[in-house]
Protein backbone atom coordinates (compact mmCIF):
# COMPACT_ATOMS: atom_id res chain seq x y z
CA UNK A 1 0.00 0.00 0.00
CA UNK A 2 1.23 3.18 -0.83
CA UNK A 3 2.55 5.92 2.30
CA UNK A 4 1.35 9.20 2.16
CA UNK A 5 1.51 12.35 3.81
CA UNK A 6 -1.39 14.48 3.58
CA UNK A 7 -1.80 18.57 4.66
CA UNK A 8 -4.54 19.73 5.04
CA UNK A 9 -6.00 23.55 5.13
CA UNK A 10 -9.61 24.46 6.11
CA UNK A 11 -12.17 25.76 4.44
CA UNK A 12 -15.55 26.80 5.36
CA UNK A 13 -18.57 27.64 2.88
CA UNK A 14 -21.88 28.64 4.76
CA UNK A 15 -24.57 27.13 2.70
CA UNK A 16 -28.01 27.27 4.46
CA UNK A 17 -31.91 27.48 3.20
CA UNK A 18 -31.58 31.31 3.94
CA UNK A 19 -31.26 33.47 0.68
CA UNK A 20 -27.96 35.03 0.89
CA UNK A 21 -24.87 36.31 -0.74
CA UNK A 22 -22.23 33.81 -1.70
CA UNK A 23 -25.15 30.81 -2.22
CA UNK A 24 -28.07 30.64 -4.51
CA UNK A 25 -30.67 27.49 -3.84
CA UNK A 26 -33.44 29.12 -5.50
CA UNK A 27 -35.81 28.23 -2.48
CA UNK A 28 -37.40 31.90 -2.45
CA UNK A 29 -39.10 30.79 -5.70
CA UNK A 30 -37.16 33.49 -7.60
CA UNK A 31 -34.14 33.61 -10.44
CA UNK A 32 -32.49 34.98 -7.51
CA UNK A 33 -30.42 37.52 -10.10
CA UNK A 34 -29.65 34.67 -12.25
CA UNK A 35 -29.87 36.15 -15.89
CA UNK A 36 -28.63 35.96 -19.52
CA UNK A 37 -26.13 38.35 -20.52
CA UNK A 38 -27.87 41.02 -21.36
CA UNK A 39 -29.27 41.07 -18.07
CA UNK A 40 -32.89 39.90 -19.37
CA UNK A 41 -34.49 36.63 -17.78
CA UNK A 42 -35.80 35.44 -21.70
CA UNK A 43 -35.99 31.39 -21.85
CA UNK A 44 -35.18 31.19 -17.68
CA UNK A 45 -37.03 29.57 -15.68
CA UNK A 46 -37.83 27.83 -12.12
CA UNK A 47 -38.89 24.07 -12.67
CA UNK A 48 -39.98 22.19 -9.19
CA UNK A 49 -38.04 18.77 -8.44
CA UNK A 50 -37.32 16.89 -5.63
CA UNK A 51 -34.06 15.06 -7.23
CA UNK A 52 -31.73 18.46 -6.87
CA UNK A 53 -30.63 19.69 -3.35
CA UNK A 54 -33.78 21.96 -3.15
CA UNK A 55 -37.39 22.18 -4.02
CA UNK A 56 -36.48 24.39 -7.41
CA UNK A 57 -33.72 24.38 -9.58
CA UNK A 58 -32.84 27.02 -12.56
CA UNK A 59 -33.58 26.08 -16.27
CA UNK A 60 -32.05 28.12 -19.09
CA UNK A 61 -33.42 26.77 -22.35
CA UNK A 62 -31.55 27.11 -25.65
CA UNK A 63 -32.84 27.64 -28.66
CA UNK A 64 -30.18 27.88 -30.98
CA UNK A 65 -30.86 31.59 -32.43
CA UNK A 66 -27.60 33.72 -32.69
CA UNK A 67 -28.83 35.95 -29.65
CA UNK A 68 -29.09 35.79 -25.85
CA UNK A 69 -31.55 33.57 -25.82
CA UNK A 70 -29.88 31.03 -27.78
CA UNK A 71 -26.58 31.32 -26.02
CA UNK A 72 -25.71 28.20 -23.32
CA UNK A 73 -24.83 30.56 -20.23
CA UNK A 74 -26.38 32.65 -17.46
CA UNK A 75 -24.29 35.42 -15.01
CA UNK A 76 -25.02 36.85 -11.70
CA UNK A 77 -24.01 40.36 -10.56
CA UNK A 78 -25.17 40.20 -6.86
CA UNK A 79 -24.91 37.08 -5.03
CA UNK A 80 -20.88 36.48 -5.97
CA UNK A 81 -19.14 39.47 -5.67
CA UNK A 82 -15.88 39.48 -3.88
CA UNK A 83 -12.23 39.07 -3.20
CA UNK A 84 -11.35 35.49 -3.75
CA UNK A 85 -7.61 36.01 -2.94
CA UNK A 86 -7.34 38.18 0.09
CA UNK A 87 -10.01 39.02 2.24
CA UNK A 88 -12.72 37.29 3.28
CA UNK A 89 -10.56 34.77 1.15
CA UNK A 90 -13.31 33.04 -0.82
CA UNK A 91 -11.91 29.88 -2.69
CA UNK A 92 -14.62 27.56 -4.70
CA UNK A 93 -17.20 28.48 -6.37
CA UNK A 94 -19.46 24.89 -5.95
CA UNK A 95 -23.01 23.88 -7.93
CA UNK A 96 -25.59 20.89 -9.45
CA UNK A 97 -25.78 20.72 -12.86
CA UNK A 98 -27.88 18.16 -14.52
CA UNK A 99 -27.11 17.34 -18.44
CA UNK A 100 -29.65 15.54 -20.48
CA UNK A 101 -28.93 17.10 -23.61
CA UNK A 102 -27.64 14.46 -26.25
CA UNK A 103 -24.03 16.16 -25.85
CA UNK A 104 -21.47 16.99 -23.14
CA UNK A 105 -21.07 20.14 -21.92
CA UNK A 106 -18.32 22.11 -21.62
CA UNK A 107 -18.33 24.08 -18.74
CA UNK A 108 -16.45 27.61 -17.78
CA UNK A 109 -16.51 30.13 -14.97
CA UNK A 110 -15.95 34.39 -16.82
CA UNK A 111 -15.26 36.24 -14.21
CA UNK A 112 -15.73 40.15 -14.56
CA UNK A 113 -14.22 42.92 -12.18
CA UNK A 114 -15.71 46.10 -11.09
CA UNK A 115 -13.32 47.67 -14.37
CA UNK A 116 -15.14 45.76 -17.01
CA UNK A 117 -12.10 43.53 -17.42
CA UNK A 118 -13.43 39.88 -18.18
CA UNK A 119 -11.37 36.52 -17.68
CA UNK A 120 -12.40 32.75 -18.71
CA UNK A 121 -11.16 29.31 -17.40
CA UNK A 122 -9.04 28.17 -20.06
CA UNK A 123 -9.72 24.82 -19.51
CA UNK A 124 -13.80 23.52 -18.82
CA UNK A 125 -14.75 21.32 -17.25
CA UNK A 126 -16.61 17.95 -19.04
CA UNK A 127 -19.89 17.44 -18.04
CA UNK A 128 -21.11 13.86 -19.69
CA UNK A 129 -24.56 13.75 -21.21
CA UNK A 130 -26.49 11.83 -18.37
CA UNK A 131 -30.46 11.34 -18.24
CA UNK A 132 -31.66 12.63 -14.68
CA UNK A 133 -28.60 12.79 -12.77
CA UNK A 134 -27.35 15.82 -11.07
CA UNK A 135 -23.36 16.23 -10.66
CA UNK A 136 -21.44 17.97 -8.87
CA UNK A 137 -18.82 20.70 -9.94
CA UNK A 138 -16.16 22.79 -8.32
CA UNK A 139 -14.30 26.00 -9.99
CA UNK A 140 -11.11 26.41 -7.79
CA UNK A 141 -11.57 30.54 -8.20
CA UNK A 142 -7.95 31.72 -6.61
CA UNK A 143 -5.37 29.87 -8.90
CA UNK A 144 -4.45 32.73 -11.88
CA UNK A 145 -2.77 30.57 -14.26
CA UNK A 146 -6.29 28.69 -14.94
CA UNK A 147 -7.70 31.85 -16.91
CA UNK A 148 -7.60 33.74 -19.78
CA UNK A 149 -8.34 37.31 -20.39
CA UNK A 150 -10.81 38.33 -23.23
CA UNK A 151 -11.42 41.95 -22.75
CA UNK A 152 -10.16 44.73 -20.46
CA UNK A 153 -6.57 46.16 -19.35
CA UNK A 154 -6.44 44.62 -16.17
CA UNK A 155 -4.19 41.85 -14.55
CA UNK A 156 -5.83 38.47 -13.94
CA UNK A 157 -5.30 39.01 -10.33
CA UNK A 158 -6.94 42.63 -9.96
CA UNK A 159 -10.43 40.52 -11.31
CA UNK A 160 -9.90 37.89 -9.09
CA UNK A 161 -9.66 40.17 -5.87
CA UNK A 162 -12.56 42.66 -7.15
CA UNK A 163 -15.21 40.53 -8.71
CA UNK A 164 -18.46 42.22 -9.91
CA UNK A 165 -20.19 39.38 -11.75
CA UNK A 166 -19.54 35.58 -12.28
CA UNK A 167 -20.99 33.81 -15.42
CA UNK A 168 -21.02 29.82 -16.02
CA UNK A 169 -20.59 29.38 -20.11
CA UNK A 170 -20.69 26.07 -22.35
CA UNK A 171 -18.76 26.54 -24.99
CA UNK A 172 -15.75 24.29 -25.88
CA UNK A 173 -13.73 27.26 -27.81
CA UNK A 174 -12.26 29.78 -24.50
CA UNK A 175 -15.05 32.27 -25.02
CA UNK A 176 -16.59 34.72 -22.19
CA UNK A 177 -19.85 33.70 -25.17
CA UNK A 178 -21.55 30.38 -24.27
CA UNK A 179 -22.19 28.72 -27.81
CA UNK A 180 -25.22 28.97 -29.16
CA UNK A 181 -27.25 25.94 -29.51
CA UNK A 182 -30.68 24.19 -28.67
CA UNK A 183 -30.40 22.59 -25.21
CA UNK A 184 -31.01 23.22 -21.85
CA UNK A 185 -28.70 24.43 -18.70
CA UNK A 186 -29.99 23.27 -15.85
CA UNK A 187 -28.56 24.46 -12.04
CA UNK A 188 -28.72 23.89 -8.55
CA UNK A 189 -27.44 25.04 -5.31
CA UNK A 190 -24.84 26.96 -6.06
CA UNK A 191 -22.16 27.97 -2.78
CA UNK A 192 -19.09 29.91 -2.03
CA UNK A 193 -16.53 28.13 -0.30
CA UNK A 194 -14.14 30.44 1.87
CA UNK A 195 -10.94 29.86 3.12
CA UNK A 196 -11.81 30.75 6.86
CA UNK A 197 -13.54 28.29 9.71
CA UNK A 198 -15.06 29.39 12.18
CA UNK A 199 -14.94 28.48 15.86
CA UNK A 200 -17.55 26.44 15.99
CA UNK A 201 -17.12 24.06 13.22
CA UNK A 202 -13.02 23.55 14.32
CA UNK A 203 -14.65 21.82 17.65
CA UNK A 204 -16.80 20.05 15.69
CA UNK A 205 -15.09 18.64 13.45
CA UNK A 206 -11.23 17.13 12.95
CA UNK A 207 -10.00 15.67 10.10
CA UNK A 208 -6.40 13.76 11.35
CA UNK A 209 -3.56 12.93 11.55
CA UNK A 210 -1.70 15.40 9.74
CA UNK A 211 1.02 13.79 8.33
CA UNK A 212 -1.03 10.31 7.49
CA UNK A 213 -0.69 7.34 5.59
CA UNK A 214 -3.27 6.43 3.15
CA UNK A 215 -6.35 7.36 5.71
CA UNK A 216 -8.12 10.41 6.18
CA UNK A 217 -10.30 9.83 9.72
CA UNK A 218 -13.28 12.00 10.32
CA UNK A 219 -14.09 12.90 13.95
CA UNK A 220 -17.50 14.94 13.84
CA UNK A 221 -19.00 16.17 17.10
CA UNK A 222 -22.54 17.67 17.24
CA UNK A 223 -21.74 17.73 13.56
CA UNK A 224 -24.21 15.86 11.37
CA UNK A 225 -22.10 14.24 8.12
CA UNK A 226 -24.68 13.78 5.22
CA UNK A 227 -22.13 13.12 2.22
CA UNK A 228 -18.31 13.19 1.38
CA UNK A 229 -16.97 14.20 -2.08
CA UNK A 230 -13.25 15.17 -2.85
CA UNK A 231 -12.41 16.51 -6.36
CA UNK A 232 -9.17 17.54 -8.00
CA UNK A 233 -8.46 21.14 -8.92
CA UNK A 234 -10.00 20.68 -12.50
CA UNK A 235 -13.49 20.19 -11.05
CA UNK A 236 -13.46 16.37 -11.68
CA UNK A 237 -14.82 14.55 -8.63
CA UNK A 238 -12.89 11.67 -7.71
CA UNK A 239 -13.96 7.89 -6.73
CA UNK A 240 -13.51 7.20 -2.65
CA UNK A 241 -13.00 3.72 -2.29
CA UNK A 242 -13.92 1.98 1.12
CA UNK A 243 -15.07 5.53 2.72
CA UNK A 244 -17.77 5.98 4.87
CA UNK A 245 -18.53 9.03 7.26
CA UNK A 246 -15.39 8.65 9.28
CA UNK A 247 -12.56 6.92 7.49
CA UNK A 248 -11.78 8.03 3.93
CA UNK A 249 -8.77 5.48 1.79
CA UNK A 250 -6.97 7.74 -0.97
CA UNK A 251 -4.12 5.37 -0.75
CA UNK A 252 -4.80 4.87 -4.58
CA UNK A 253 -4.67 8.83 -5.63
CA UNK A 254 -1.74 10.08 -7.20
CA UNK A 255 0.12 13.05 -5.58
CA UNK A 256 -1.36 16.85 -5.79
CA UNK A 257 -3.44 18.46 -4.49
CA UNK A 258 -7.69 17.93 -3.74
CA UNK A 259 -10.54 19.64 -2.65
CA UNK A 260 -12.49 17.42 0.21
CA UNK A 261 -16.25 18.14 0.80
CA UNK A 262 -18.25 17.61 3.65
CA UNK A 263 -21.97 18.09 3.13
CA UNK A 264 -23.88 18.90 6.57
CA UNK A 265 -26.97 20.00 7.45
CA UNK A 266 -27.04 23.29 6.64
CA UNK A 267 -23.75 23.87 5.68
CA UNK A 268 -20.91 22.49 2.94
CA UNK A 269 -17.25 22.44 4.98
CA UNK A 270 -14.02 21.65 3.07
CA UNK A 271 -10.40 21.60 3.09
CA UNK A 272 -7.31 21.26 0.61
CA UNK A 273 -6.24 18.15 0.57
CA UNK A 274 -1.99 17.95 -0.83
CA UNK A 275 -0.93 14.44 -1.36
CA UNK A 276 2.38 13.37 -1.31
CA UNK A 277 4.35 10.19 -1.24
Amino acid sequence: MKKTALFLLFLITVVSNAQMGGYTGFNSGTFENWTNSDESTTNIALEQSNSAGSSYYLRKTCDGTNSVAGEMAITNALYFQDNYINGSGAGMITFLIKNENPYDLHLRIGLTGFNGTQIVSTTPIIVPSSIGIWQGVSFHIPITQYYTIVAGSNTIEEVLMNVHKIKFIHNENISFDGAFVDGNLEIDEVGTVYLSLDDYTKKALKIYPVPTTDIINIQATNFNINQIELYDLAGKKMKIEDHNKSQIDISNFANGMYLLKIHSDNQVVGSKIIVKQ
